[in-house]
């Protein structure tokens, strides 16, 4: 009976942690005015690595992992999140649901911007974006953050979802995209929304999710 109780109530949070996963925040799109007659003039876009942090906040501060892991697997997430980014484009445009603009190759962009010193998150900030358009050669540039915190550990997770067959969330991850327009510089579009993640996500997932949620307001859509 004991036993049962606990599997019962060892369900019913693991139930209440899947309840919070799918319960995300409204995603928040912004359009300029003239976002439709300012793309329409977009030859070439490149997507600049996001901004990425980690932190982990879990309640026993000796589960939590050292910052020094975190800001290294910060650095492989930005390069991943970018790759993923280009790669839905690419389908994206493939089955022709995106306008005739270039997508520039993100191994391009970065030997663009490493060529010119840029090589960090902060190196990029010391730059307009009308500067990286230029520098990068194209009309307009994607930027934005990305900003992670685990309150749950990977090892409980596991044994929750093992024991309840439900799925766990570990944290959430706040992300923000950003589309600039070169000539002036300004942002035209940008997209916001905060993800509840686990332990198994990956930025192609984390990119897949987001943007299949705002596809219909995808500045590069079919118009």
């Amino acid at each position: 009976m004991k036993k049962l109780s606990l599997l019962t109530l060892l369900f019913c949070i693991g139930l209440t942690f899947q309840q919070e996963a799918y319960a995300q925040l409204t995603a928040k799109v912004y359009e300029a005015p003239e976002l439709e007659k300012i793309v329409q003039t977009h030859k070439s876009i490149a997507i600049l690595p996001m901004q990425v942090t980690m932190t982990d906040v879990k309640a026993n501060s000796r589960n939590r992992t050292p910052q020094e892991e975190l800001d290294a697997k910060a650095a492989d997430y930005q390069k991943n999140f970018q790759n993923a980014m280009y790669a839905w484009f690419l389908k994206r445009k493939q089955k022709g649901r995106m306008m005739d603009v270039a997508i520039q190759d993100v191994d391009r962009t970065n030997t663009l911007l490493k060529k010119n010193g840029i090589e960090s998150s902060e190196d990029l900030e010391s730059y307009t974006k009308d500067e990286l358009a230029t520098i990068l050669e194209v009309d307009a540039v994607f930027g934005g953050s990305v900003a992670t915190s685990s309150s749950f550990s990977k090892g409980g997770a596991t044994a929750l979802a093992v024991l309840t067959g439900v799925s766990v969330k570990t944290g959430d991850a706040d992300v923000f995209i950003k589309l600039f327009d070169a000539e002036e510089g300004e942002m035209i579009w940008s997209f916001s929304r905060t993800v509840a993640s686990n332990y198994t996500n990956t930025p192609d997932d984390v990119v897949d999710y987001l943007m299949k949620r705002v596809s219909k307001r995808f500045p590069y859509r079919i118009w």
